[in-house]
């Protein structure tokens, strides 16, 4: 199954990226979508409910009460050095 530790990030192509463009090198496998999809129907059904269950609560919960504000919290970098902080400590 797709684990997240698993996702290969394409790298750019320069000759063929501009300002308004970037292109990516294409990868061999399934779409991320794809693994993304797979990863959380086992986890769904682990949890005694269905991906389709669990995407529709969530376009319920977006006409709700709309698209989430734009995540302000500390960066996977910050989150990182504080780790390594308190292990120093």
């Amino acid at each position: 199954g797709f684990m997240p530790r698993e996702v290969v990030v394409p790298q750019p192509i320069e000759k063929y990226t501009t300002k308004r463009v970037l292109t990516m090198e294409l990868l061999p496998g399934p779409k991320l979508i794809d693994g993304v999809r797979a990863y959380f129907r086992v986890w769904a059904k682990n949890n005694g409910t269905t991906l389709e269950k669990l995407e529709q609560e969530a376009r319920d919960r977006i006409e709700k009460e709309g698209i989430p504000a734009k995540y302000d919290g500390a960066s996977a970098a910050q989150i990182e050095s504080y780790r390594r902080y308190l292990k120093v400590k």
